[in-house]
């Protein structure tokens, strides 16, 4: 006679005892309030369903934001870009505001997961969810964006280099939702992009992703300004600030930026995974970030300013 399988390694249901679909911030406020974090906000479900089946976890009530006018929005007004927390990955990659004042954050949602995953998932629940390999999180690092945030006290914006705490966690109290992600529109003497590397080209978590963003004097070839935006590579989604103030000023030849590629790996803090050694993440920050600005070069170099 066979031994009884063991089934603690299978996936639980998940379960909620009741499921709210609200039409305001305040509603989803109020109610996160009453539950006192025995609640989560759900809008695509991509990241918080998987986890719930893989912990066996259940919560007294799911508070569904998809239906709050606007969240699903992305506009442009006063040269600054407004995203809605429930638009999707495809709604990002296909938007013609992104594409034409911030194609590398569009660049950066169209390689997330899955066609499924990318029409289901939302930018709040990339971001709220809080891993190191967020896709959008290097590429909004570098836009200097800010996080609008609903709560009982009203609502209040945070720089998103601020808005990672740790693995899994953000600045979020249990009764706040994330509004909206404002970044200013991508200037028209600059060059942004994003470069993502992982086992597959296609549906997997990266092992490394950089974005850059960069202007110059085109005369005199010097950086003007810089930023470098790093995930997979740390706690949180970082910016290699170190590199950054290496490289401004500077003429953009290849002794600089090779030397500013080094510094990005210096400031990088990979682990080893099933995945990927450390050793190796961070051997593919200094390959990548020299890529990347080379690329900004090439952009800039082909751009009428």
């Amino acid at each position: 006679m066979r031994d009884p399988v063991s089934k603690s390694h299978l996936w639980k249901k998940p379960c909620w005892e009741k499921y709210f679909r609200v039409k305001t911030p305040g509603e989803a406020v109020q109610i996160l309030e009453e539950l006192q974090g025995e609640s989560r906000v759900i809008a695509g479900g991509t990241d918080l369903l998987a986890r719930m089946r893989q912990e066996g976890f259940g919560v007294k009530a799911l508070v569904d934001i998809t239906c709050i006018p606007g969240l699903g929005e992305i506009r442009s007004e006063d040269g600054l870009i407004r995203l809605g927390a429930v638009a999707t990955p495809k709604d990002l990659s296909q938007s013609s505001v992104l594409r034409e004042k911030a194609f590398c954050l569009a660049q950066a949602a169209s390689q997330i997961g899955t066609p499924q995953i990318r029409n289901l998932g939302t930018l709040g629940g990339n971001l709220c969810n809080a891993s190191p390999a967020a896709d959008l999180a290097p590429p909004l690092l570098i836009f200097e964006a800010k996080a609008k945030i609903a709560g009982g006290k009203g609502e209040r914006e945070v720089p998103l280099d601020s808005f990672f705490t740790g693995p899994g966690q953000t600045v979020l109290n249990p009764s706040e939702i994330l509004k909206e992600i404002i970044i200013p529109e991508l200037r028209l003497d600059a060059s942004a992009t994003f470069l993502k590397l992982g086992r597959r080209k296609a549906a997997d978590l990266a092992l490394v992703s950089v974005a850059v963003l960069l202007a110059m004097d085109r005369k005199e070839r010097t950086c003007q300004l810089i930023r470098i935006g790093l995930g997979s590579v740390a706690p949180t989604p970082i910016r290699a600030k170190q590199a950054e103030a290496f490289l401004i000023g500077r003429r953009l030849d290849d002794r600089s930026i090779q030397e500013a590629a080094q510094s990005a790996m210096r400031e990088s803090q990979p682990i080893s995974d099933v995945r990927a050694s450390s050793q190796y993440r961070r051997e593919m920050v200094g390959v990548m970030v020299e890529r990347a600005i080379r690329k900004c070069l090439e952009q800039l170099e082909g751009k009428d300013v």
